[in-house]
């Protein structure tokens, strides 16, 4: 690329500023192929791998790419607590002056953790045997029952579903 590894990023770019009042930027990515959805296994906090071999091409391609335009700089570096996220935090940060990772467990954790305590609500005011249905949003509904079973669903399309068993306080899930 054009900086070395580690080498400081001290240029901005153009469109950080509108007009002449600086603004700030967050920019959000999603991690690279995972290793748990190479293999089709649930992975979730606890069962998360890391990055296949196409999800660390995927994020070099990124930083790649950033390292080639000044589009990107960064002050700050964070990641989920998730070893995918955290991966391509580190393949990325060179590129943004080589700042370290920041693993923040709560940056998705502590929202799938109340999610997932709305879901455990549904299931409290059920009778043993009690069936129901909840409608929601994608990714909510993957965050949800990450934060209730520890479980990390596929996204989930638009009309499809994933059906959440209880037994005995065990969680099982199954795509419907």
């Amino acid at each position: 690329g054009a900086h070395g590894a580690g080498e400081p990023r001290h240029d901005r770019p153009v469109a950080a500023e509108l007009g002449s009042a600086p603004v700030t930027r967050l920019v959000l990515i999603r991690h690279g192929e995972s290793n748990v959805t190479l293999r089709r296994v649930i992975g979730g906090p606890l069962t998360c791998d890391g990055l296949s071999p196409l999800g660390l091409k995927q994020s070099e391609r990124l930083r790649d790419r950033w390292w080639a335009t000044p589009e990107m700089s960064a002050d700050l570096v964070l990641a989920s607590g998730y070893r995918r996220a955290i991966e391509t935090a580190e393949v990325v940060a060179p590129a943004l002056g080589g700042l370290p990772v920041v693993a923040d467990p709560g940056f998705v954790e502590a929202e799938q953790t109340r999610l997932g305590a709305a879901l455990g609500r549904i299931f409290a005011a059920l009778p043993d045997d009690g069936r129901a249905l909840a409608v929601g949003h994608s990714p909510t509904n993957e965050a949800a029952v990450a934060g209730l079973t520890g479980q990390t669903v596929e996204p989930l399309a638009k009309g499809a579903g994933v059906l959440l068993i209880e037994d005995g306080g065990r969680f099982t899930t199954r795509p419907l």
